[in-house]
């Protein structure tokens, strides 16, 4: 299994190869820095699209909530306002 580096180790890594001058060396620990930089953003365009779903997920809850109860005060007076009867079918 490979071992994980943190940044900063990698960022070390990348600098000794510089000063070196390994080109090897230096394309692995870019490859490295590079892979790490890439699983950062893949995990922060997950983190925003689970929000992104969950903010979904609750206009959704709100809208079919704000509808139940657009229905009930219908039922109750049995009119709906033109503001009622806009949201209801938007």
């Amino acid at each position: 299994m490979p071992e994980i580096e943190d940044g900063a180790q990698l960022s070390k890594n990348l600098a000794l190869a510089l000063e070196g001058g390994d080109i090897q060396k230096i394309a692995e620990a870019r490859t490295k820095l590079n892979q790490q930089r890439l699983d950062q953003l893949t995990r922060q365009a997950l983190v925003q699209k689970q929000e992104q779903l969950a903010q979904k997920e609750l206009a959704e809850q709100q809208a079919k909530e704000q509808g139940i109860a657009i229905y009930k005060e219908y039922l109750t007076t049995g009119k709906l306002s033109d503001e009622q009867l806009r949201n209801l079918v938007s």
